[in-house]
């Protein structure tokens, strides 16, 4: 086992790791870092900004089939920055800054978590209250397949396991949407309620893990 440590001014928001164990870490300081599996660096960008490979505190990141790198560049935690689009980017041979090539970007309401999954990519939206999918089979030219529309306040961070997905809804708790067809998700059942903020939600063994701001992780079962 290692770890890296970041200094607290780099303020890193989002990771994920690629099918050659590679790690790709979001900073809320507008950047991306890229490390190999002994965290090695091999190419940062970014910077703020509106252009091409800047971001405004980058909020999801998720490697996708082919290796494309997907961000949600929503614009910080209150969703009101500059910038409201997914950039998608290939991490192509040789050194950085040549290494990262942008492919495609889509205009998005303000984008908060981000997770890919084959052909689509999930997104959420804070203060929309909106689970975004997006057809990517083309990542250069990703396109709206569906939308679903919370009545809960926000909606924060989305996990997948087979035909749902869940969704962290703050003070409402969570939800679970039929994604099964990706043009029509629906919500199935009622929203289960929990104490305090829910802020994100993931699966291990058969057992979902919400993490709840106000009072710790809470495991439920038969997910």
């Amino acid at each position: 086992n290692s770890m890296l440590f970041l200094p607290p001014s780099s303020r890193p928001q989002c990771i994920d790791v690629d099918s050659d164990g590679n790690i790709f870490i979001g900073t809320l300081s507008d950047s991306l870092l890229k490390y190999d599996p002994n965290w090695n660096l091999l190419a940062s960008w970014g910077g703020l900004g509106s252009g091409t490979g800047e971001f405004s505190e980058p909020e999801g990141i998720c490697v996708g089939l082919g290796g494309f790198v997907f961000v949600s560049d929503g614009g910080g935690t209150s969703c009101d920055g500059m910038n409201r689009r997914i950039q998608v980017f290939r991490p192509a041979g040789g050194p950085p800054p040549a290494g990262i090539q942008l492919v495609g970007q889509y205009t998005a309401k303000p984008a908060y978590d981000l997770k890919v999954r084959g052909d689509y990519a999930y997104i959420t939206g804070l203060a929309t209250r909106q689970l975004n999918i997006l057809n990517i089979s083309d990542p250069a030219n990703p396109t709206r397949a569906g939308t679903y529309t919370s009545t809960a306040a926000e909606v924060r961070e989305v996990a997948l396991i087979g035909n749902y997905a869940y969704i962290a809804c703050s003070w409402a708790g969570f939800e679970v949407i039929d994604i099964s067809d990706p043009s029509s998700p629906t919500k199935v059942g009622p929203t289960h309620s929990g104490s305090g903020v829910a802020v994100a939600f993931e699966f291990a063994n058969g057992y979902g893990f919400l993490a709840n701001r106000e009072s710790g992780a809470t495991s439920l079962a038969n997910v």
